[in-house]
């Protein structure tokens, strides 16, 4: 993957500080010029800790679907092509029952995550690029 969306779980790897292989963070910033993402560490011995990788050195935080907010789970379920059910009063047990039918494992969880943090990340780039495009109009 040559850039992973802001808000992305990832795992760290093939670090040369070997120290922080393993470790989870999410994704804080897109590539920047010399090609570094910025990950927040989740480890609380990390203390809100963030390190500018590559995303070479990066892979996708499997999910279980016991992982998953309803949130998350809404968002699964308005992806998968052949859902057609109402999400409207499903309660949490219904919708991971629903997911589990749906999707085949935790990659697949994490890559469907990742692919609607890229339209959230593209929208509220957009969103800003506006924002400053109207503010330098009326300056």
């Amino acid at each position: 993957m040559e850039e992973y969306p802001i808000g992305s779980r990832v795992i760290l790897k093939d670090l040369s500080s070997t120290e922080y292989n393993g470790k989870k963070g999410t994704v804080q910033s897109r590539r920047n010029e010399s090609g570094r993402q910025q990950v927040a560490l989740q480890s609380p011995s990390d203390d809100k800790k963030i390190l500018g990788l590559k995303p070479m050195n990066l892979k996708l935080e499997p999910r279980e679907v016991a992982s998953l907010s309803t949130r998350e789970m809404k968002i699964i379920l308005n992806r998968c092509k052949d859902f057609n059910e109402s999400l409207i009063g499903l309660d949490k047990n219904e919708s991971r029952e629903l997911v589990n039918d749906y999707v085949k494992d935790a990659d697949e969880i994490a890559s469907v995550l990742a692919k609607a943090n890229v339209k959230t990340d593209t929208a509220t780039a957009a969103a800003a690029a506006t924002t400053t495009a109207k503010t330098s109009a009326a300056g």
